[in-house]
Formats: C-alpha cells, structure tokens, sequence
C-alpha cells in the first residue's frame, strides 16, 4: 500500500508533466509549408556559419601589426568600437589609429578571402539544405562592407551556384524589425547563436547554442534550441508537411 508521500510524489510528478505539456502546445508555430521552396531559410553568419572569433583574431593581428598598437588594444578596441547604429566600424577604427581606411579595406578583404573561417559542418549543412530544394539565404547584423567582405568569397564554399544563388542580406536594425518591415508575408525560419530575437508569429527561431542541451519551444522560451548545425537543419525540414 503506498504512503501519503508517494501518493503525493505521483500527483507532483504528474502535474509537471502537464504543465510542461501545455508549455509545448502553447507555443505557436506555423503551419507547416507544403513544399521546401515555401519555407524562407534565413542563416546568421557571426558564430552560427562562420567562426569569428578565430576571424577576429586574424583581423586584431592585421591590424596590429599595420599601427603598431599592441595586439591585447587592438582586440579590445575592436570589440568595443561600434558604428553609431551598432556593428564592428572599421573605418572609425582605422581612423583612430590614424591610418588610411581604403589600403586597409584592401588588406581585409584580402586576408578574408585567404582564410577560411566557416565552421565545419557549415558547408554540409548549407549544401544538404540546397539540394534538399530549400532555399537558404543569410541574414547578417552589421555595417553592409565589412560583412560582406566575410560572407561573399565564402559563398562558393557553401554551394552558391548549386542549384541557384545564396542571397546576402545585411541589416542593421533588430532581425524581428528586418523581416517585418521587408518580408511581411514570408513564412520561415530564422537559425541564430542570438537568443530571443522575438520573430514575427510566422517565423520560428532556431537558437544554434553548441554549449547548452536541445529543447523544444515552451512557453518560456518559444525557441528551438539546438547545439549543432545538423539539428538545425532536422528542425528546418519537419516544418515542410
């Protein structure tokens, strides 16, 4: 015969189970889309396709290297030297050390096209999407120039050309203000190392967090919460009826 204290372990147990149950129906989701190409794919690229830090520690390198400021500044500055609208400036930074902008732009673009700084399962995951006939595209935070110069000579690498071309978008504005304002009647999916990024009600967000568990969306977190690229990509997929 069981105790008042089991009996009652039972009914906790039981009731959180609920609760967690209504947590996952009360999340809204979209419909799921009836063919791949209905489904708007949106990639990040800082720390979700490409590695940057390692891209930052190359870029601090250049650059301390072309002033003459000790390295440990540079990477501090170039963490800390935002554009008036948010975003890495590197023109203002040049500037502050006093040097030319443009030669410097020059030796940027070089370096980025020399160095490969995608993630290694990024290209699988980028090349599978394309050939499983959804259409990826990236969406990218930051000032247009200086993240083009990452993203562009990479596309190749991530199946640009494949079965059609990658489109690149850059934004400086919140990513939830960007699709609104841009793409009001897309239905898709967002795949970011950012959490809450707050989407509109027909986009689900895919949070790529290497270092914490996965988990479906509750009501406390309405995202899908992944730790590699290959996750993201199974969560992406089962949108599609």
């Amino acid at each position: 015969m069981q105790t008042n204290q089991a009996k009652i372990n039972r009914i906790s147990i039981l009731i959180n189970t609920i609760m967690c149950y209504n947590n996952i129906m009360n999340v809204q989701i979209p419909q799921k889309v009836a063919s791949p190409e209905q489904l708007a794919v949106y990639i990040d690229w800082d720390w979700t396709l490409g590695d940057t830090t390692r891209n930052i520690d190359h870029l601090s390198a250049m650059i301390a290297e072309a002033s003459g400021v000790h390295l440990e500044q540079v990477v501090i500055d170039v963490n800390t030297n935002p554009s008036p609208l948010g975003g890495y400036d590197f023109e203002g930074h040049m500037r502050s050390y006093e040097l030319d902008p443009e030669p410097m732009w020059r030796k940027l673009e070089d370096l980025f096209k020399e160095t490969d700084y995608l993630y290694p399962d990024s290209v699988s995951f980028m090349t599978e999407l394309i050939d499983d006939g959804f259409q990826p595209r990236i969406l990218s935070f930051g000032e247009k120039r200086y993240q083009r110069a990452k993203i562009m000579p990479k596309l190749a690498q991530l199946g640009d050309g494949r079965l059609g071309t990658i489109p690149v978008f850059t934004t400086m504005e919140r990513k939830r203000e960007f699709l609104e304002l841009n793409h009001p009647h897309e239905t898709g999916v967002l795949v970011d190392d950012k959490p809450d990024q707050h989407l509109p009600a027909n986009f689900v967000e895919i949070n790529f967090r290497p270092e914490l568990p996965s988990s479906r969306p509750t009501a406390e977190n309405p995202a899908f919460v992944v730790a590699s690229l290959h996750e993201a990509g199974k969560v992406i997929r089962s949108l599609v009826a």
